[in-house]
């Protein structure tokens, strides 16, 4: 799975029809690491940008807890 971005999908998690929340690492950014929500088409919207992996993995776990209540 990939981002309209082209960006490799790392981690992803339906969180409604058609919808994710993802986890992505872009090459070349300040904060490399990404969590967003994406649709079926690959777009994103809103995200948080980290600088580090380990950031980006607590990130993604907070959220998708947060979808599962």
């Amino acid at each position: 799975m990939k981002t309209n971005h082209g960006y490799d999908v790392l981690e992803s998690y339906m969180i409604g029809p058609g919808d994710y929340l993802v986890r992505i690492q872009r090459e070349g950014h300040l904060h490399n690491h990404v969590v967003w929500r994406m649709n079926e088409a690959g777009a994103c919207c809103s995200g948080t940008y980290l600088s580090t992996e380990e950031e980006a993995k607590r990130s993604f776990s907070i959220r998708k807890e947060s979808f599962n209540v």
